[in-house]
């Protein structure tokens, strides 16, 4: 089942109390018709344990400020952009495919595995924290970070990284210089 919506308002308004599934996507998929936040407080987005997709077309972005829960797989497509701000629960696994994820602040995920297609972005430029994920991250598309030598720990932290795609870096701190050492990832295997 598709949702198509052109705004928040199209998803039902903001309950009086927490709802954790206002947006519930179990075999579905949210395909935004306009670029929108699910922003609502009192809303949150759950995916069913038989998975959900947001399909952002090209040019558009849907931004999450709201958690996301549940055991589900989610996918997100459709060559637009994905927005995460929030903190998650969400364990299912995370599918980035034809489009770009971007995580910032202060994003925390629970996620078992990060998948990045070849044709996918993954920015974590404007994220305050390490992307923590509990099992594997493979990264086939491009990385996009900020490094800054000050204070640097590390950009992804996981069981098993598997890296294959473009690592894009921007320095926010002070100049590099020969010898300088940042540890980029952190992982057992």
């Amino acid at each position: 089942t598709a949702v198509q919506a052109g705004s928040l308002a199209n998803l039902g308004g903001n309950p009086a109390s927490f709802n954790p599934a206002q947006l519930l996507l179990n075999n579905g998929t949210l395909q935004p018709l306009a670029s929108f936040a699910l922003n609502n407080p009192n809303s949150g987005v759950t995916i069913g344990a038989n998975g959900g997709n947001f399909n952002v077309a090209s040019g558009l972005t849907l931004t999450i400020s709201n958690r996301i829960a549940g055991a589900g797989d989610h996918v997100c497509g459709g060559g637009g952009t994905v927005r995460i701000t929030g903190n998650n629960s969400a364990t299912g696994n995370l599918i980035v495919s034809n489009s770009t994820l971007t995580l910032r602040g202060d994003a925390v995920f629970k996620n078992a595995q990060l998948t990045v297609g070849s044709d996918a972005v993954l920015d974590v430029t404007a994220l305050n924290v390490p992307l923590a994920i509990g099992n594997r991250i493979t990264l086939s598309g491009n990385l996009m970070a900020t490094i800054n030598k000050s204070g640097f720990t590390s950009l992804l932290v996981a069981s098993n990284l598997t890296c294959g795609g473009t690592l894009t870096l921007s320095n926010t701190g002070p100049a590099l210089v020969y010898g300088d050492t940042i540890k980029l990832f952190s992982a057992s295997n």
